[in-house]
């Protein structure tokens, strides 16, 4: 149980980085304003010619505010079996107080709380067990001269021993460089992820604990698209991707090569439309055969 817990934690500081914030349902690529999102993922088999679903593997529901921001998340797994639930609440300014991590019955796992800046820039991110008592917090450092420019963030234990050290690089004039993950004692990077100037993700970077490189992900952009990313391990290429798209900017086809072994798999995607122009149903095969499927169910405010 213990273990779990800790695992959830770890999901959720790292979703919490990315995940929430403006426009959330920009970021899950809608085009109009949702009141909640409900994703199913199953596998499908074709019987006689007919695509039918077969297992229920995970779902997760999202519910909106009127402004755009996630209220609650709650995740589920096989056969809609709960996991956990997230309650987000926002100050009047729309920057998130506090989440609510609970189990599947509803009970408190995490609480995690924000401190802001006069720039509504988070300082600290507090990380709370179920009785009350701190697990672990995350310090903010932002440059002097550009208050809204992230320079580090510094998470540390509950008993403020630092654990890791992230450290953002900017291009002078544009954007995010580089962003640089170490240990604080040893000061040895274990991961690199490396951003062109329009802040598209072209290399990440993976180390042991000795600083040696171990594998190593490539991405090539087309118009601020991906359309192929090579992964390497011990500086030999593994596994390449290349992808294609529709004129409107869905991802139709990945072909997946597995260098090693000779293999190539083409992975081919298919969508249902909803009147606002979002896609409800995504069918993915797998040379040609269907073999999963994700269903959106939307509300609209």
């Amino acid at each position: 149980m213990i273990k779990l817990r800790n695992l959830i934690t770890l999901f959720t500081l790292l979703v919490g980085l990315f995940v929430y914030g403006q426009n959330d349902w920009k970021k899950q690529q809608l085009k109009e304003n949702p009141k909640t999102v409900n994703h199913i993922h199953y596998t499908l088999v074709e019987n006689l010619g007919v695509i039918q679903k077969k297992e229920l593997i995970k779902g997760i529901n999202f519910t909106f505010s009127t402004s755009g921001f996630i209220l609650a998340q709650d995740n589920y797994g096989a056969n809609a079996k709960p996991i956990n639930q997230i309650k987000i609440i926002y100050d009047t300014l729309n920057n998130i107080e506090h989440k609510n991590i609970s189990d599947a019955k509803g009970l408190l796992i995490n609480r995690i709380t924000y401190k802001y800046n006069q720039n509504h820039k988070p300082i600290y991110k507090s990380i709370y067990g179920s009785d009350g008592l701190l697990v672990g917090r995350l310090a903010y450092t932002y440059h002097k001269k550009k208050p809204l420019q992230l320079l580090q963030i510094v998470s540390f234990d509950k008993n403020g021993q630092e654990k890791e050290i992230q450290d953002y690089s900017y291009r002078r004039f544009k954007g995010l460089k580089k962003v640089k993950i170490s240990h604080p004692k040893t000061k040895v990077v274990s991961n690199e992820k490396v951003y062109d100037k329009d802040e598209n993700l072209i290399k990440n970077l993976s180390y042991d604990v000795m600083g040696t490189l171990i594998s190593k992900e490539v991405y090539k952009y087309k118009d601020n698209q991906l359309v192929t990313s090579y992964y390497y391990e011990n500086d030999e290429l593994v596994l390449q991707k290349d992808f294609a798209y529709n004129n409107i900017g869905f991802l139709m086809q990945e072909k997946v090569q597995f260098i090693q072994l000779d293999k190539l798999d083409t992975i081919s995607y298919t969508y249902d439309f909803d009147e606002k122009k979002n896609w409800i149903k995504k069918k993915k095969y797998i040379n040609s055969i269907p073999m999963y499927m994700e269903e959106r169910t939307i509300t609209y405010y």
